[in-house]
């Protein structure tokens, strides 16, 4: 009989420490949670992120994505919308530590972190920092502001959250489909090339008469201007023309619903040339690689020249 009570109380005290395990999983779980629900990320309307005396603000405009700190200028839409994604598949895998004083062990201390704040659309606000990240570097530490508790959070790293402006900003000199395109004009200093697409193909045109191109070199040229990017933007205003009175190059570009192109200025540097699309006034920069991939000439581009010398050599 006492055997039977040992092994019922020892049965008891089994369920007993399931019961408090399974509990306390439950309330594990219940922290390991969607940091923002994917339903509110298309409710975000601001971004700001700061790191020290470093800060960036990203707005909701329409359907655009404006930097609007520390310059104002259009915001890479890829890469506002990765970070929009990381933020709505953010988790939080269980409550590290509720202490204030040692916050400073997760880079999460006064003065210490990046800070993101969101803000939405009906004008709630969630403010958060994030610390160094984990030793797994999976996982970095996270902490809303007005909270101690500081989080294991899954899906984003610290160089998702830049602050500088450079790292946001729309890049893009010339976007569109070349498939699209009807003709092309390369403006050289001494020659312009016109290109025509007729019954889908490309030639050179000249007066009445029409050149095949070399189809791989002229399709290396359309795919380097179809998504052409700057290295970076110029945003000091300034009285110089930057070379564009006197281009190095040109481009033109003309399609069925309208016009676009680019000119070419002069060497910023050894590496660097000026760069302005035709339709505004934004300044760029390219490097001397992205230019020489469409500054062609004629001789460059069309293909019968050295096949019909071929020809011609082996008639004689």
């Amino acid at each position: 009989m006492k055997l039977n009570r040992l092994l019922i109380l020892l049965a008891v005290f089994l369920l007993l420490g399931v019961a408090v395990v399974l509990l306390s999983w439950l309330k594990d779980r219940t922290r390991s949670n969607t940091f923002l629900g994917i339903d509110r990320i298309d409710n975000i309307v601001r971004v700001a992120i700061q790191e020290g005396d470093k800060k960036i603000t990203i707005e909701k405009e329409g359907q655009e994505w404006i930097i609007t700190e520390p310059i104002r200028y259009r915001a890479d839409r890829e890469k506002v919308t990765s970070l929009m994604d990381k933020i709505g598949n953010l988790t939080l895998d269980g409550i590290i530590s509720d202490k204030k004083e040692k916050h400073k062990n997760f880079d999460l201390g006064e003065g210490q972190g990046i800070e993101m704040k969101l803000e939405m659309k009906n004008g709630d606000s969630l403010s958060s920092i994030f610390g160094k990240m984990a030793a797994d570097y999976s996982h970095i530490y996270l902490r809303l502001a007005d909270s101690d508790e500081v989080y294991l959070a899954t899906s984003i790293r610290k160089y998702d959250l830049k602050t500088e402006a450079s790292q946001w900003e729309d890049r893009s000199i010339l976007s569109f489909n070349k498939a699209d395109l009807r003709e092309v004009d390369l403006i050289g200093s001494d020659e312009v090339v016109n290109l025509v697409k007729e019954e889908d193909k490309w030639l050179i045109k000249k007066g009445e008469e029409r050149f095949d191109v070399d189809k791989g070199k002229w399709e290396n040229i359309l795919n380097s201007l179809e998504d052409l990017k700057a290295i970076e933007i110029v945003h000091e205003k300034t009285e110089e023309d930057h070379g564009f009175s006197k281009p190095e190059f040109e481009i033109r570009l003309k399609f069925d619903f309208g016009k676009m192109g680019i000119v070419v200025g002069r060497k910023k540097d050894e590496y660097k040339y000026y760069v302005k699309n035709l339709q505004d006034d934004t300044v760029f920069l390219i490097s001397q690689g992205t230019l020489n991939r469409f500054k062609k000439s004629e001789k460059d581009i069309r293909k019968e020249i050295k096949e019909e010398k071929k020809k011609e050599e082996k008639e004689d």
